[in-house]
């Protein structure tokens, strides 16, 4: 008797345990971020299958967290645009800066880029401070947020482009003086597009700054902060585990 009395009360219960035990990714499973990338390989490659290093990093801890990604191919500055206004959710590779936190929260940094100055082979620049580049030529990419230093630094002319590839294209023609990305992106490009050309040009081993990769959310987002938490967690989750140090091995690091 007793026995039949307690039985709907233990369904009840383990019904509510059911609950609280639940996976973030079964809480979140219908939940899609909308987010637009634009090339920039190896970190973000339209085409590729994985779709690059930097995007198969942020799928897989947001796989794990239990957030789909729905991705659109624009151009760099509108995905900077785009997700700023709320077009999109978040930007799955973006670089800190001031004016950029007033529309995103950020993630800490999942990956550093080395940032490079490159010149061609034989040209006697070298890069010790920014006064080294007074009366020099150099090719910027539009939108790109290198740092307040070179920002304000007067003196240049920068050569504002579209894509890394078009400023060192213009480099070889002898437009741009020098030009400066992240290292692993200065030597996919030339290895992919101008390998024929690659003993014309020169990377500085010292790199100009180091800046942190980031997930960003806009602000807006109803659970920007949640999600944000969540990502970061997920990202040492993932470097405990050893799914990070897999991922950067099918890239070569």
């Amino acid at each position: 008797m007793h026995f039949h009395c307690r039985f709907p009360i233990l369904l009840a219960l383990m019904a509510v345990l059911a609950v609280a035990l639940v996976t973030p990714r079964q809480a979140h499973a219908d939940e899609t971020l909308r987010m637009a990338i634009s090339d920039w390989p190896p970190y973000v490659e339209t085409t590729a299958p994985s779709q690059g290093l930097a995007i198969e990093i942020v799928r897989t801890a947001l796989d794990r967290i239990g957030y789909d990604m729905a991705l659109a191919d624009e151009p760099w500055s509108r995905t900077l645009e785009g997700a700023s206004i709320g077009v999109y959710d978040a930007l799955a590779a973006a670089w800190y800066n001031a004016q950029r936190a007033g529309n995103f929260l950020f993630s800490q940094p999942y990956l550093i880029n080395e940032i490079k100055f490159i010149k061609r082979r034989g040209d006697p620049f070298q890069f010790r401070s920014i006064d080294d580049l007074r009366g020099r030529v150099v090719g910027i990419v539009k939108d790109y947020a290198y740092d307040d230093r070179f920002d304000q630094a007067r003196g240049l002319t920068r050569f504002v482009n579209n894509h890394v590839l078009e400023n060192l294209l213009l480099m070889l023609q002898g437009q741009v003086d020098v030009t400066l990305d992240d290292e692993r992106v200065l030597r996919y490009e030339i290895d992919q597009y101008m390998s024929n050309s690659r003993d014309a040009f020169e990377i500085l081993p010292e790199p100009f700054s180091r800046r942190g990769l980031c997930f960003a959310m806009n602000r807006q987002h109803p659970k920007a902060r949640e999600i944000i938490k969540a990502f970061d967690a997920e990202i040492r989750e993932m470097q405990a585990d050893g799914t990070f140090r897999q991922i950067l091995g099918k890239y070569g690091n």
